[in-house]
């Protein structure tokens, strides 16, 4: 036999609009007319579950009636019936209460409730089920496992086909949710591998997703080891995917639409899957049964064959992958939660960071900036490499991906836990070895890999070095013993074991002469992109647009560039999912902009996420309480005495006897707090800075309490009260407060004019040198634009990040007064979009933070008409005297007049830009329309401008109002157009919008069909 036909149909629903059902089922064999099918000899009819609706003796009556006339129609060409329960072929009309008892145990993932007895009342409910299919299948099943699991084997000559049927309704209730129904994973691995056999077909009624996570990798890696196709239904999705697996090699997975789902004259959907035995081949045939035209059509194009092949993954110089090791590699080590409702792999969400070198060739360090596309080749060049990177770098998974770089360049990776490392004899060197080839393969064997002719292949990965419990020595001793039996060792360890730190503790030590050391960045900007990009995709993949993909990696970069503000928040890839995480997208938008919206969610998470009996208010009050004890030392942290006298303390002050063990336990739980040596502190300081204002906003009224919060207003120019105040106003909407800051705010600048961008700009004229003529080219390609996100990535990784704040030397008076002017505008910002207030104080909140920016701006330029001759002339003299013979002094004094009126409009764009985002909000228009009619001012409506320019819609007819009123005003107008330029560059409109925008500007457009991000060139 050559050609083999599968055909499959599933989600039946027999028991609701039968005649429909039997008139949709009596066309299904039409599709055998199709010239398409004639070379199929057998067909077997593969049916994946919910044959009936309610799981009644009745209904399974009325569909054997409909698949007996199905069978005698297929003729000769009928093999066999192979069939798997849904859901809705089980019986709930049953007593359940024993039953229920036992689910309950379902999401611990615990293995004893697939005890015989308890299996047996779990599938009471498809007694029905299994008496209808051993009465109508012909192929009585063997290898039975208590109704969880059996095969159907054929046999046609020499062809051998083997139905793997898997059971993942038994745990069905009458309303299921993905990621709760149950398979044992002890079970799996009592299964066969069917290796010989020409082709091995898995039916489940459910998807894999709908298993509880760690159930689910062990049945996925099952399927995919044994099957060379996996039939499912329940979705009621036509789907037909080839997922690759981590080594390189694809899975085949078929998902059945629904056949009949009700009354309504809709299609009939199913599948037929024509498999060639003889070239091991196969492709999906979509079709619809019509019973309103009695007929069968089959969906054009027909689909290509595709190859497959049973054992092609897992195998490295032929060992084979234990599915254990598999799990352990595809788990991104913490449960996120996706909106989409799906279980999360590495795979799905792994980008790879960026490196620090630190050379090894000469005797002072030299750091370079290592791209993460480049680790492998990095690795294949060096040999012995030393990763190092903090608690939440993500080691485990840079590991695991150099694991599957390695298997999939040809290598036979070892992978072994410092914390197994408790000796370096020569004996445990062997013990380490073959524990790490048993945790990473079935089948190996420890002398073979030893005395394997391959040994420029062996690669060994070691995690958590620094866990190790043996000196300093004895790990330079156990590397170089290592070394001899592998040509590539990778560690990964803390920092608190560097490679600086081992070889200043002993000159013996060699670790820098043989291991380069590289350390893992945090996420630079095209790295946070791109983990955002993979998130926002996850389950989208066919539905989003490149618009709305586009927008939303913007709206969640707006997000990690607030919460990285003052870098108290860490750009790694645990923080930024944490954010990314939040189910709802609106969610998402709704917090963009508020400072404390997703700190406080991580914190939340982190509690929640720490088991223990103390309540959460108390957990947030004994956390408050140790913020307050610190902010009063002045201190970053408490002894273990201090420590202890804190609990006194908590337990005097709310009359609570809670034990100090179960709190320790559940704080340093969530990894909000940790010891070390003694020392208690915060791991963040954002926690520390959010638990300070929650104590103050418990305590407003605490004269004591309020005396220091108003002191902290008077003190913005300095990170502990600005970061303070920022928390308080997203806890708080308490009117004191509110006062203090309206009052703080009109305090601050008195003695500037607020600017009007108008006469205030004449003295430009006095210079006599005009803005540069803009040109706005449409100059960045997809890739153009990650080539400079990644040059960013480069600044950050060798630089650090720009944007951390530096206090303000109190002897600086009035950049002292400007640094607070920016944080109070800040907060007020926060108050604004952080509550709901009346409309009087909203537009109070926003007459008060703009005319501040006014005044900041008022500042700036009278500054700059005061001084500009001096400046220009000071300088255009050094310029002069400094190109003697090239260039006179008017030459140079016109070039320095020209970088003056430069860095002039680009002060002038930042403060308009800044004050947009800290007080623009979607939410608020009515609000900054009222304000902008009673400021009337060329600066006023600049600023309502800029704060609709933070959205990504481009306002094209208000734009061009705007441009006509300022047309004479060529520092507003040019200020007018960077804003619109920037807008353009970040939210890349529509062509349309973009050449539209620029003709009202005057501005030039070049119109390339692939290149549509906008970037200013001045000069």
């Amino acid at each position: 036999m050559k050609y083999l036909g599968l055909l499959h149909l599933s989600d039946i629903h027999c028991g609701r609009a039968n005649d429909q059902l039997a008139k949709a089922m009596a066309c299904v064999p039409g599709i055998l007319k199709d010239p398409e099918m004639a070379e199929i000899e057998k067909i077997v009819v593969l049916l994946t579950g919910d044959l009936t609706f309610s799981g009644s003796k009745k209904e399974f009556g009325e569909v054997a009636v409909m698949l007996k006339k199905l069978r005698a129609e297929l003729g000769d060409k009928y093999w066999t019936t192979v069939m798997v329960p849904g859901n809705h072929d089980c019986d709930f009309s049953k007593p359940q209460t024993v039953r229920n008892m036992v689910l309950r145990q379902i999401p611990s993932e615990s293995e004893p409730i697939f005890q015989e007895d308890l299996v047996t009342t779990c599938t009471a409910v498809q007694d029905e089920f299994f008496a209808f299919m051993n009465e109508f299948c012909e192929n009585a099943p063997i290898n039975d496992k208590l109704r969880l699991y059996w095969e159907i084997r054929l046999n046609d000559g020499d062809v051998a086909v083997t139905l793997d049927c898997y059971n993942t309704s038994w745990t069905s209730q009458l309303h299921e949710k993905p990621g709760t129904l149950a398979f044992p994973r002890s079970l799996l691995k009592k299964l066969g591998d069917g290796k010989n056999v020409d082709l091995r077909v898995g039916l489940l009624h459910h998807p894999t997703n709908w298993i509880t996570p760690m159930r689910r990798r062990a049945l996925d890696s099952h399927l995919e080891r044994t099957c060379d196709i996996v039939v499912s239904g329940h979705e009621h999705l036509v789907k037909a995917s080839s997922i690759q697996d981590f080594s390189g090699h694809i899975t085949n997975h078929i998902q059945a639409g629904v056949f009949h789902e009700g009354p309504g004259d809709t299609p009939g959907e199913f599948s037929l899957i024509q498999v060639d035995i003889e070239e091991r081949k196969f492709r999906v045939i979509k079709c619809r049964s019509v019973s309103s035209r009695d007929y069968t059509e089959i969906a054009r194009p027909v689909d290509i064959f595709r190859p497959f092949r049973r054992d092609r993954s897992r195998i490295a110089h032929g060992y084979q992958i234990s599915p254990d090791f598999e799990a352990f590699i595809s788990n991104p080590g913490v449960e996120f939660t996706h909106p989409s409702g799906r279980q999360i792999t590495l795979e799905d969400i792994f980008v790879m960071p960026d490196f620090r070198s630190v050379s090894k060739a000469s005797e002072e360090d030299s750091i370079t900036f290592l791209p993460g596309e480049r680790l492998h080749q990095f690795i294949d060049d060096n040999k012995l490499v030393f990763v190092s990177g903090g608690e939440l770098a993500g080691k485990t998974s840079v590991a695991k991906k150099v694991f599957v770089g390695s298997l999939q360049s040809g290598a036979l990776p070892i992978w072994i836990n410092g914390s197994e490392i408790t000796n370096n004899t020569a004996s445990d060197v062997s013990k380490l070895i073959k524990n790490g080839i048993n945790r990473c393969y079935l089948n190996a064997e420890f002398d073979e890999f030893v005395q394997s002719e391959n040994s420029e292949l062996k690669v060994l990965i070691i995690e958590d070095f620094n866990k190790s419990k043996i000196n300093l020595k004895a790990k330079n001793d156990l590397l170089q013993e290592l070394e001899k039996n592998f040509s590539s060792i990778i560690v990964f360890a803390d920092p608190s074991l560097s490679l600086r730190e081992l070889t200043l503790t002993d000159l013996e030590l060699d670790f820098r002469q043989r291991y380069e050391q590289i350390e893992i960045c945090e996420f630079g900007p095209s790295r946070r992109r791109a983990l955002a990009e993979k998130w926002l995709l996850l389950g989208n993949e066919k539905t989003i647009s490149s618009d709305q993909l586009r927008q939303k990696v913007e709206e969640a970069e707006q997000v990690f560039k607030l919460l990285r503000g003052d870098s108290y928040f860490p750009s790694l890839p645990f923080f930024l999912l944490s954010i990314l995480q939040i189910k709802d997208s609106s969610a998402l938008r709704d917090g963009v902009g508020k400072y404390g919206y997703h700190y406080e969610s991580l914190i939340n998470d982190a509690l929640l996420n720490s088991f223990g009996k103390v309540s959460e208010d108390d957990r947030r009050n004994y956390l408050s309480l140790f913020a307050y004890q610190l902010f009063t030392n002045k201190s970053e942290s408490l002894s273990d005495q201090e420590w202890e006298l804190l609990h006194r303390n908590f337990q005097t002050t709310y009359k609570k006897s809670v034990s100090k063990s179960e709190i320790e336990k559940i704080v340093l739980g969530s990894k909000l707090v940790i010891q070390i040596e003694g020392v208690w502190k915060f791991r963040y300081p954002y926690v520390y800075y959010f638990f300070v204002a929650r104590y103050f906003r418990d305590r407003l009224h605490d004269g004591r309490i309020l005396e220091i919060v108003e002191s902290l207003s008077s003190n913005f120019h300095t990170e502990l009260a600005t970061n303070i105040w920022m928390f308080l106003v997203h806890q708080s909407k308490n009117p004191i407060l509110l006062g203090i800051l309206i009052k703080r705010a009109k305090s601050l600048l008195p003695q500037y004019p607020e600017a009007e961008m108008d006469n205030d700009l004449r003295f430009f004229s006095k210079i006599g040198q005009k803005p540069d003529e803009l040109e706005a080219y449409v100059i960045d390609t997809p890739q153009e634009k990650r080539e400079r996100l990644r040059d960013d990535d480069r600044n950050e990784a060798i630089n650090g990040d720009g944007e951390k704040s530096t206090s303000i030397p109190e002897t600086d008076s009035i950049f002292k007064e400007i640094d607070a002017s920016l944080k109070t505008v800040q907060v007020l910002g926060q108050m604004l979009k952080n509550f709901s207030y009346e409309g009087d104080t909203k537009i109070d909140l926003v007459r008060q933070g703009s005319l501040l920016c006014f005044r900041l701006l008022g500042f700036l330029l009278s500054a700059l008409e005061k001084q500009h001759n001096e400046f220009i002339d000071f300088i255009a003299k050094k310029l002069a005297k400094l190109n003697s013979g090239t260039q006179s002094y008017e030459e140079a004094r016109q070039e320095v007049t020209r970088n003056v009126v430069r860095i002039a409009r680009m002060n002038i764009l930042g403060i308009f830009r800044f004050a947009a985002v800290a007080l623009g909000s979607k939410d608020e228009e009515e609000v900054y329309d009222e304000f902008t009619k009673e400021v009337k001012s060329n600066a006023g409506d600049l600023l309502a401008m800029a704060i609709k320019l933070e959205s990504a819609k481009l306002p094209i007819n208000e734009i061009s109002k705007l441009a006509a009123k300022l047309k004479n005003n060529y520092i507003a107008e040019s200020t007018l157009k960077l804003l619109v330029i920037h807008h353009c560059y970040v939210f890349e409109p529509k062509i349309s919008d973009l050449q539209a925008v620029c003709d009202s500007l005057g501005l030039k457009a070049k119109s390339l069909e692939t290149k549509r991000t906008l970037k200013a060139l001045q000069g």
